[in-house]
């Protein structure tokens, strides 16, 4: 009788009775030792490899790292990814590799809002993790939830001997998230300015869970006001003023063995006016430290900044006769024009009295002289 036998103690195929069974038997053996050769090669790309930005916590740090990982990585020799990103809060500034330790071209300025990473090798880059990481400079400070960084594939290659295969991806994209939304907010909001005198502006703090110690330079310009004194308002301890901190810059320290606490008018800048603002100035604040106590320990206080800038009260200045928007010297020719004919111009109400005021008596004397177009003038040469 002849007998076919195959290795690795296979079932025998005989002429017997049991000969069919047999090679049913060697059939499903074939089978399973085909599949076995062939389906872990299957399984590599039977699951998408996954690209995904991870959720990255924002502290006082200027800049962040934001890690690229992978998952179900088959092995990358190639790839190309657009990060999307909101560029009022921050910048990219550049690549660096994880898994992917070849040379990586960064191109930060790949579109509005994009920035674009890319590479290529002549072996694949393979296993899960941090696949590369993008550098983020803070432009300003995140105070909002959801910002995210959205992943956009252009390639994600695999090299299997000289050539190279998509490779099946998804996508997830991630956040970044403020580690405290709540940082303490302090500085100046808009504030209404008179055309003369004195100015009193509140220097504001909000999310106040309590100040001990702190040092506040006040920017200024010094051709519109002057800083000549300050009053306490939360801040009811002692205060230290230096108006002459250096140009266009006053500044202003105190400590207190317990904390200030509660949101509100922090202190008062009291400015002296030196002359009309046209439209308005800024005024602005930089805190040198900003600490609470705990205990026999102070701290440092998280915070943002708020500036704003001073304004005139007046829709138009008083110098400002013929309501252009700017004073220059066709106003103090009208004012000059009524003094010397000794009429009412109608047009721009010169020698009337408007809101409480007589329209041309830029000095506040109760009449309009050649000296009220002189102070007009001087206004204009010197703005």
């Amino acid at each position: 009788m002849t007998q076919l036998r195959f290795c690795l103690n296979t079932p025998v195929l005989t002429s017997n009775g049991k000969g069919g069974e047999n090679m049913k038997n060697v059939i499903k053996f074939l089978i399973v030792m085909i599949f076995g050769v062939l389906l872990p090669h299957s399984i590599v790309y039977a699951a998408d490899t996954i690209l995904s930005a991870e959720n990255v916590s924002v502290g006082a740090d200027d800049t962040i790292k934001v890690p690229v990982n992978i998952n179900n990585n088959v092995g990358i020799s190639a790839f190309g990814i657009i990060f999307e990103y909101d560029s009022e809060y921050l910048k990219p500034v550049s690549a660096e590799g994880g898994i992917w330790d070849n040379n990586i071209i960064f191109n930060s300025d790949y579109g509005k809002n994009q920035a674009f990473a890319t590479g290529a090798g002549i072996n694949n880059k393979n296993g899960d993790g941090t696949f590369i990481y993008i550098n983020f400079k803070i432009v300003k400070d995140i105070d909002i939830n959801d910002l995210k960084i959205n992943l956009n594939v252009k390639q994600l290659k695999h090299l299997d001997g000289t050539n190279t295969s998509n490779v099946p991806y998804t996508v997830k994209s991630g956040l970044i998230i403020p580690t405290d939304i709540s940082k303490t907010r302090i500085g100046f909001n808009y504030n209404k300015c008179p055309e003369s005198g004195t100015i009193k502006v509140p220097v504001k703090i909000k999310n106040n869970k309590g100040i001990s110690t702190f040092g506040i330079c006040i920017n200024y310009d010094s051709k519109y006001i002057t800083p000549i004194s300050v009053e306490k308002g939360i801040w009811n301890s002692d205060i230290i003023f230096n108006p002459n901190y250096g140009e266009n810059k006053a500044f202003v320290t105190g400590a207190s063995v317990t904390n200030m606490i509660g949101d509100g008018d922090f202190i008062y800048i009291n400015f002296k006016i030196n002359k009309i603002i046209n439209k308005s100035t800024d005024l602005t604040v930089d805190i040198k430290q900003l600490k609470t106590a705990d205990g026999a320990y102070t701290k440092d206080v998280a915070y943002t900044v708020l500036n704003g800038s001073v304004n005139s009260i007046s829709e138009y200045s008083i110098y400002d006769v013929n309501k252009s928007g700017t004073v220059d010297v066709n106003d103090a020719v009208i004012i000059l024009e009524y003094v010397l004919n000794k009429k009412e111009t109608s047009e721009y109400n010169i020698g009337k009295i408007v809101n409480g005021k007589l329209i041309g008596d830029v000095d506040h004397n109760g009449v309009i002289t050649a000296y009220d177009s002189a102070l007009v003038l001087w206004v204009c040469l010197n703005s």
